[in-house]
């Protein structure tokens, strides 16, 4: 994929419209559009134009990993967000609008069975760990530091709620996904960058707006963190879809969840964005977990059933898609040749090499290409 510059024209690529229709309602605020512009020139302009038509700029600052302007907008009042969207759009050459859509953690608690040791024994991982070849961008809530868990980790944290106070969220989601990164005996040396994303809104709890997603992803790109985990799914975004398209064609590997809403669900996002890496999950037999998203776009699958973990010093299982993706992202960043590639797509064939089909023989839209196994003790040799 060519790199973009401040002059591309995006060329989105949404699902239909039915399902854009259906998610219009999950967002974390209706008041609110968040738009994207390619020049601080051209969000001038827009706001000026917007300002006659009643629109409010709550917020405008310049993305410079990913040469964009990142604006939240209110709306006038009793204006749905599909009008707002067509008029802001028409009033400026190139801007992309989108309402702030909610993306959610996708785990849950599990029921455990005592199996504790099943992920590393199919995944391959040697008992001693393996040591991390880079940097790792964690988006999720904030990972606790302190945790037993995570002794030995460097970890920097940000915070991207809008809160003054940090990550409104009560949540150990973000402790638990960097324990199963970098937890004892998955990956050593590690370096988390963590952008925390999670907090309560108006019309949704526990969730990100589009508007904290980006400005996460910028800062991974503006500080050259290449190798990115997101456990968190939802709808369609055009914004979302512009940024990663940015980041990808600047050599970002995202590894996302494929989401919990069950095999009718439509896919969730980012996971299904062209170029993202979608990890469903599997339990200790390797049979696909019960509610997790299918479809052609999911690449791999990784343990994700029942997956034992130490938060606060206390044992506990969780189950989900979300727990799955921190797999594959550890396995990624052990994997010298993994991280050498040049493309997400250089990447994903790295990984299709070493992995272990699963389901029906090939790809498939259940377990994807299979797991990613690592060979020869720590990557692939």
């Amino acid at each position: 994929m060519l790199a973009l510059c401040a002059c591309e024209m995006f060329q989105p690529a949404p699902p239909l419209p039915l399902q854009i229709e259906a998610d219009a309602g999950d967002v974390v605020d209706d008041q609110q559009i968040v738009v994207l512009a390619r020049t601080s020139a051209a969000a001038f302009s827009l706001t000026q134009k917007s300002a006659v038509r009643g629109y409010v700029v709550e917020s405008q600052e310049e993305l410079t990993g990913l040469d964009l302007v990142l604006l939240v907008m209110t709306i006038p009042a009793n204006m749905p967000g599909d009008a707002a969207i067509r008029e802001l759009e028409s009033m400026e050459p190139g801007v992309t609008a989108g309402v702030n859509h909610a993306y959610r953690v996708s785990a849950k608690d599990g029921s455990g069975d005592g199996r504790r040791e099943y992920a590393g024994r199919l995944l391959g991982w040697p008992d001693g760990g393996c040591r991390a070849n880079a940097v790792i961008g964690l988006i999720d809530a904030a990972a606790d530091a302190s945790d037993p868990g995570l002794t030995g980790v460097s970890l920097t944290f940000r915070d991207f709620t809008g809160t003054k106070s940090g990550p409104a969220a009560d949540t150990d989601h973000g402790t638990v996904t960097a324990q199963i990164l970098a937890g004892e005996g998955r990956l050593a040396g590690v370096r988390l960058q963590n952008a925390g994303v999670l907090s309560d809104h108006r019309m949704a709890k526990e969730a990100a707006g589009v508007d904290s997603l980006v400005r996460a992803i910028d800062w991974m790109q503006v500080s050259d963190v290449r190798l990115v985990n997101i456990s968190l799914a939802g709808p369609y975004n055009k914004i979302l879809d512009r940024s990663l398209q940015q980041a990808i064609a600047k050599g970002m590997i995202i590894v996302a969840a494929a989401g919990n809403n069950g095999p009718e669900s439509p896919p969730r996002y980012p996971a299904a964005f062209d170029g993202v890496i979608a990890v469903t999950a599997i339990d200790v037999e390797s049979k696909i977990y019960d509610n997790a998203v299918r479809g052609a776009h999911i690449d791999f699958a990784a343990p994700g059933v029942d997956v034992f973990v130490l938060v606060g010093g206390e044992g506990e299982y969780v189950t989900g898609t979300s727990v799955a993706a921190p797999y594959v992202t550890a396995r990624i960043a052990a994997d010298p040749r993994a991280l050498s590639a040049k493309t997400a797509g250089e990447t994903m064939k790295a990984l299709v090499e070493s992995s272990a089909d699963l389901g029906a023989p090939g790809r498939d839209v259940v377990y994807g290409y299979g797991l990613p196994i690592l060979k020869d003790g720590c990557g692939t040799r």
